[in-house]
């Protein structure tokens, strides 16, 4: 075997040797590379209410057995692993992970990176999507305009511009991820009771319930759970005083 040979030898060594450690298979001394993470796209925004479970689903195509994604990194304000849940499988030439949250504090965003490893453990991929939570608040979408957005939550078009100043018009096209105030965040104060927002601020008990996931306590009364007005622990006696509550309703100016 002339040099040339020998190197090309090599070279075609460290070609195979190299796609091994990129994909983690081989076939007879060949290489066959599919996988990749094919949903979702990078930069993907995941987004739900404070206190409502998220659930964000990641697919790669396999090309080997024994591949999962692992969670890369986790970052954002206060970013804890509490109320997290995460699995990963591989069924035939799919791989999928569901990562789900409950966050209980709202108008934050996150970063969350996963990785695709092999069986060697060899990274093959990394996908990072965002994560925002929002708490009376609605994250805008491309070419939304107050105008559009106020019919989603039965609004005026006039109560979205005055809860949101810096928006300039109401047809102003909003920045796709915005954040847009879509009610009023009102902290009880003592003697308050859940009927006073619902009389004095025109919310209806169903969007009272809607905007505040597990703000609204409940006590039993016969067959049927009943809104408790004014404890969230009638048991202890814990009133909602210092309980920050959405309140979403249309403005009326009153007549001058």
């Amino acid at each position: 075997m002339n040099s040339l040979s020998v190197l090309l030898v090599a070279l075609a060594a460290v070609s195979v040797h190299a796609q091994v450690d990129m994909c983690g298979i081989t076939n007879g001394g060949s290489t066959n590379c599919t996988s990749f993470v094919s949903w979702p796209p990078a930069g993907q925004r995941f987004s739900a209410t404070e206190g409502s479970p998220l659930t964000a689903t990641f697919n790669a195509k396999a090309g080997a057995p024994n591949m999962q994604f692992e969670i890369k990194s986790w970052s954002g304000p206060a970013a804890n692993t509490t109320n997290i849940t995460f699995a990963s499988s591989q069924s035939g030439a799919v791989v999928t992970a569901t990562w789900t949250w409950a966050a209980s504090s709202g108008n934050t965003d996150y970063a969350l990176c996963l990785d695709l490893k092999n069986s060697s453990s060899a990274i093959l991929d990394t996908i990072c999507v965002n994560i925002s939570i929002t708490f009376c608040q609605h994250l805008s979408t491309h070419g939304e305009t107050l105008i559009t957005l106020a019919p989603s939550y039965n609004l005026t078009t006039t109560s979205l511009w005055w809860l949101n100043p810096a928006v300039p018009l109401t047809n102003s096209t909003l920045i796709e991820g915005q954040r847009v105030w879509i009610g009023r965040v009102v902290t009880a104060a003592a003697y308050d009771q859940l009927q006073h927002f619902v009389r004095d601020f025109g919310v209806t008990w169903a969007k009272l319930l809607q905007y505040n996931p597990g703000r609204v306590h409940y006590q039993v009364q016969g067959a049927h759970p009943v809104i408790n007005n004014v404890y969230k622990s009638f048991g202890s006696n814990v009133t909602y005083v210092g309980t920050q509550f959405c309140l979403v309703s249309s403005f009326r100016p009153s007549a001058s």
